[in-house]
């Protein structure tokens, strides 16, 4: 997760850039016609893909809590932790759960420019930095507005801002708002976070805003993280850092040596299983997270992470 920001295509960002204040005179009509289209997005629950519902099945669920956010909790219960942990509902409570339509978030935000990584084909940011392009794979990164964001990647890919993009075949093209820094411009989007006892100082608050499917590969952290479903659901699979070998994790370049070589998303085919045989013995734990849940996960957990609808979350990391 840390090694992201890095990547960008320089050309690529001042395009969008100057693209989103070309539709500025636009951009408010556009904004709003794609709200109304987010919000009906956001009550949809699709189905769980076949191969993610079934590597699920295969893992014990993440332990459940209902005491370690509670007001008594102290920074001490975190580091305590010896596995994740889930408290169902701790966040309901958040302003930013209640709040945060899409609506609120053009309102509030939505000039603000976000930080976008770009899938096509199934890439991700390992692509960034392996030169395989198999299959037409390709990741980067790209800066634009919140409310244009919204308005091509969430609702029906509006056709008043048209960011110069590689895109895929269609329907292969995917954007995700990850681990952005949107809290640290926006007061009044971090106001509407209640900062839970046991989150030590300094922590580091993260953004993070896909369609359904984005997902995040299979990493490892080196610090905690407090991370809280605004909307829409998530699918976790965590393996203990006792798996490391199963993991098979990068040797090179050195900035991936915390992510693992394994595509999660293809391990239900032969030449997955047959290229990473260690993983299908790994003993995983799994989780969906719902509105409202949060996850409590102890550093150097591997996990990989999946949104199951258009989904909103925040994460503290410290």
């Amino acid at each position: 997760s840390m090694h992201r920001q890095m990547w960008s295509r320089a050309a690529g960002v001042g395009r969008v850039c100057r693209a989103g204040s070309a539709v500025a005179a636009t951009g408010a009509f556009t904004c709003v016609h794609g709200a109304v289209a987010a919000r009906k997005l956001a009550t949809e629950v699709h189905t769980v893909p076949k191969w993610l519902a079934d590597m699920a099945e295969r893992f014990a669920r993440v332990k459940e809590s209902e005491s370690l956010l509670d007001s008594e909790a102290s920074a001490s219960v975190f580091s305590s932790l010896n596995e994740p942990v889930v408290i169902r509902g701790a966040a309901r409570s958040w302003p930013a759960v209640a709040k945060w339509s899409v609506e609120y978030l053009l309102e509030n935000a939505g000039n603000e420019l976000v930080d976008v990584e770009v899938s096509v084909n199934g890439g991700d940011y390992r692509d960034a930095f392996i030169e395989s392009n198999k299959d037409g794979r390709e990741f980067y990164k790209i800066s634009m507005r919140l409310c244009d964001y919204i308005a091509y990647f969430v609702t029906s890919r509006s056709r008043s801002y048209q960011p110069e993009l590689h895109l895929g075949r269609e329907g292969t093209t995917y954007g995700y708002i990850a681990q952005d820094n949107l809290l640290e411009r926006s007061k009044q989007l971090a106001g509407d976070i209640e900062i839970p006892h046991i989150v030590r100082q300094p922590y580091q608050a993260k953004f993070w805003f896909g369609p359904r499917g984005a997902s995040t590969p299979l990493h490892r952290d080196p610090y905690g993280n407090v991370f809280a479903q605004i909307s829409g659901r998530k699918q976790w699979l965590i393996f203990s850092e006792v798996d490391e070998q199963s993991m098979y994790p990068f040797e090179q370049p050195i900035v991936l040596r915390n992510t693992s070589q394994v595509d999660v998303t293809a391990m239900h085919t032969a030449r997955c299983k047959t290229r990473f045989p260690r993983f299908e013995g790994a003993i995983g734990l799994q989780v969906e997270l719902r509105q409202g849940d949060v996850l409590l996960l102890p550093p150097r957990w591997w996990h990989f992470v999946m949104s199951l609808d258009t989904s909103c979350s925040v994460s503290l990391w410290f």
